[in-house]
């Protein structure tokens, strides 16, 4: 699998940060899909910052502290 490395600059904390993480992730040179994969969400340096495994999908919940987070899946 190459998964691509996925980054979102957010001017506020509150709503989606990344659309999909599987969009510009390949498999033996298709792209990867919900239908290839099964997404977890590892960790996180911030407890605002989740994954949800169904749409593929990572979400900054408002509140969040501003500043540079990781997610990993």
């Amino acid at each position: 699998m190459d998964a691509g490395d996925d980054s979102s600059t957010m001017t506020r904390a509150g709503g989606p940060a990344v659309a999909n993480v599987l969009a510009n992730d390949r498999i033996g040179g298709i792209a990867a899909t919900h239908a290839h994969v099964t997404l977890t969400q590892v960790s996180s340096t911030s407890a605002g910052l989740v994954l949800d495994a169904a749409s593929g999908g990572i979400s900054l919940a408002a509140g969040a502290a501003p500043g540079v987070e990781t997610l990993v899946y």
